[in-house]
């Protein structure tokens, strides 16, 4: 790879992309306050208005008086690299040392000055802050950050950028994993052929994400003033789970960056780290927070600001598929036993977590009987409540196309939930998954109603009776069991919201005459209209069943 395509000169199309990625040049993990990031903005736009006006020096000055504007000063700068290098020497003293040679060296390549450029990149991983306390006010790159440059588009040169998002902090929480698909030092230290160096940034980065898998605590404002200004709060301790998506991808990066260099045994520890720290029952990017923290009492875990706890989602890789990659780079590399021995022994030492993760692996072994079981035994030691059990069972069994024994369980279910004594709670189950799934084997959450997991009115027994009698329409349906599917079509259509509506009607009264079954259907439209108030379902039923006017009179 050659150090020029990885700086290409080419500006980015359309003024209105290169304001957007102004605010996504630099991620970082400090705190910071809305002021700020409002001052910061304002900045950016100021600079923008100067580069319009046709003056460039100023707007190239502009972008770099803050953090963020990196990309779009050497954006504006590479095509007079030389002019702007000597004005970065005349007027730059006042730019963080780090942010201003991470200029000088880009520019520095854009002459094609390979020796100039790769000393100076090397200056700027040398002005990288060692402890929390310091940052750009030392004219150093904050500790828990990477200068960030967007990826391009395919074909175009123009950078990808995903939505601007003041509040992405970290490069282990953040826009991107901090690899060389988006870290501006590592991927020109990688492209000038610097390998040791390029370790080092891949090892600082690594351990940042590692440390982002620790718990944390937050403050949590609790009351505001007329201004909106926060004047309490409750500090609630965090747990994540594993790895978010960017560390996974990161992991995988590494690795493949470490078999590259020959250090194969540092790769493979990187991903069995990852690898068993993932928890398939709890989506990464989910992490409920403690009860409150009563003030005074002391908290040992560090603190991290709110809105890096409420960032939005971030791309990378999702479990099921970080276990797929990485499986399949331990088998290459004839570590496949090894993986499996390392799970078995803390599975043994009390981590059930990892039976599941363990099944992930059987499964892409061609080993399903041995995945199934460890997902029955996941449940069995958790010692869930007999309704999270129940339907557990039955999800783990339908995925596993076993589909007597799934019939069995969701009949539990129902019947459980049908049961007086059982407490409208929210059943014990999986996070929603991530957008993407390896399989459906361990997805438990899938096609439940959102209503499972948001707070409202809603009765969560309810939802989940909806959702059981969907799959044991299914089942029965595929069992060949006729009757039965028309039972559990008749019961989801008088449990579902969707009841009233005439097209759902006119589907189950269709599947009725498609077996002969017609008369079943009139006889049961005729019971639920002795029994239904609602308005709208009554006019339904009764248009179904030919009487015009009484429909139109509902």
């Amino acid at each position: 790879m050659s150090a020029i395509s990885l700086w290409s000169g080419k500006r980015c199309v359309g003024q209105a992309v290169r304001t957007i990625a102004v605010g996504l040049c630099l991620v970082f993990v400090a705190s910071l306050a809305l002021g700020q990031i409002s001052g910061r903005m304002e900045t950016f736009d100021e600079a923008r208005q100067l580069e319009e006006a046709g003056k460039p020096h100023e707007a190239f000055l502009k972008y770099l008086a803050a953090p963020g504007g990196e990309y779009a000063a050497a954006t504006l700068a590479r095509p007079q690299a030389r002019e702007f290098l000597k004005l970065l020497a005349d007027q730059g003293a006042t730019i963080p040392a780090a942010r201003r040679r991470l200029i000088e060296a880009e520019l520095l390549l854009a002459t094609r000055d390979k020796d100039g450029a790769l000393a100076a990149f090397r200056d700027v991983a040398t002005k990288i802050a060692t402890t929390d306390e310091q940052g750009w006010e030392q004219g150093l790159l904050p500790r828990a950050a990477y200068f960030f440059e967007p990826p391009q588009l395919a074909n175009t040169g123009a950078p990808h950028m995903p939505p601007f998002d003041s509040h992405r902090e970290s490069p282990a929480v953040g826009v991107g994993p901090g690899s060389h698909r988006d870290n501006w030092l590592l991927r020109r230290f990688i492209a000038l052929e610097a390998w040791d160096d390029a370790r080092r940034e891949f090892a600082r980065v690594w351990q940042l994400h590692r440390e982002a898998t620790q718990p944390y605590f937050v403050r949590v404002p609790t009351n505001y003033d007329k201004q909106g200004k926060p004047t309490g709060h409750e500090r609630r301790v965090v747990q994540p789970a594993g790895f978010n998506a960017a560390g996974l991808q990161f992991a995988l990066d590494f690795a493949f960056f470490l078999q590259r260099r020959d250090q194969a045994d540092q790769a493979r520890a990187v991903l069995i780290e990852a690898l068993t720290l993932i928890d398939m029952d709890r989506n990464p990017r989910h992490r409920p927070w403690s009860d409150p923290i009563p003030e005074g009492e002391p908290i040992n875990v560090p603190e991290r600001p709110i809105h890096v706890h409420y960032r939005s989602g971030e791309g990378g890789a999702t479990r099921s598929e970080f276990i797929r990659l990485a499986f399949g780079t331990l088998k290459t590399a004839g570590r496949e036993e090894e993986l499996v021995k390392t799970l078995t022994t803390r599975i043994e030492a009390g981590e059930n977590r990892l039976r599941r993760v363990l099944a992930q692996v059987r499964l892409l072994q061609g080993q399903p009987d041995a995945a199934l079981q460890l997902e029955l035994d996941f449940i069995v030691t958790a010692k869930f409540d007999p309704l999270s059990t129940a339907y557990r069972r039955a999800v783990i069994f339908d995925s596993a196309q076993n589909a007597r024994a799934a019939v069995t369980e969701y009949e539990l279910v129902l019947a459980l939930l049908n049961r007086e004594d059982q407490k409208p709670a929210r059943p014990n189950l999986p996070d929603p998954a991530e957008p993407v799934w390896n399989g459906r084997l361990g997805s438990q959450q899938a096609g439940l109603p959102m209503a499972m997991f948001r707070p409202g009115p809603s009765d969560p027994r309810q939802a989940l009776r909806t959702n059981v009698l969907a799959a044991l329409e299914r089942l029965h349906a595929g069992l060949g069991e006729t009757d039965q599917a028309l039972e559990m079509a008749r019961q989801l259509m008088a449990a579902s919201p969707w009841a009233g509506q005439l097209g759902p009607l006119e589907e189950l009264e269709r599947k009725h005459r498609a077996v002969n079954q017609s008369a079943r259907f009139v006889e049961w439209a005729k019971q639920q209209l002795s029994v239904v108030k609602d308005h709208n379902m009554r006019a339904a039923l009764q248009w179904l069943l030919g009487d015009r006017k009484a429909a139109a009179e509902s």
